[in-house]
């Protein structure tokens, strides 16, 4: 298991991750559009079970090695295969067909930055926080952000997944 660890000011959801992914379980501001082919009931019904794959991903997401603590900075140790598993449930998720593609999208970027973060945690380990800070922040304000914006556009009432 690395030692060392890499600082982020953290930012989209969980800080990135957290609060991209589960951001604030109280609920969302976000609503669906209205319309009178039931879209609104298929995004609320899709919302709902993303939700609750989220709040089960929060609580294992807590048991993950902080080296520094929670919340001084440092990612989790295993969060890049946390992601990886987090998006698989959610990709088992059958997302309506008017969103289906932004949903995709948005997993599809999330398995990417979960690729960057297992990259930078093996970096660190060796060393090279020059490219463990890269890749790190690669994952977090770049594939990230750009997930968000997807998971955004669905306009779907999430309350404890991808809410900013």
């Amino acid at each position: 298991m690395p030692t060392k660890s890499l600082r982020s000011n953290g930012v989209v959801a969980l800080t990135l991750f957290g609060s991209l992914l589960f951001g604030n379980a109280c609920g969302s501001t976000q609503s669906s559009s209205t319309t009178t082919d039931g879209r609104e009931s298929a995004l609320a019904e899709f919302a709902t079970a993303a939700d609750v794959v989220c709040v089960r991903a929060s609580q294992r997401f807590v048991t993950l090695p902080d080296p520094d603590g929670p919340g001084n900075g440092a990612k989790p140790i295993g969060v890049g295969g946390f992601m990886h598993d987090m998006a698989d449930d959610l990709r088992a998720i059958d997302a309506p067909p008017s969103i289906e593609d932004h949903w995709m999208a948005g997993l599809a970027l999330l398995d990417q930055a979960a690729d960057k973060l297992i990259e930078s945690e093996a970096a660190a380990a060796a060393g090279d926080l020059a490219r463990a800070g890269a890749a790190q922040g690669g994952a977090l304000w770049s594939l990230e952000a750009e997930a968000q914006e997807h998971f955004a556009a669905m306009k779907a009432p999430f309350r404890a997944c991808f809410v900013e």
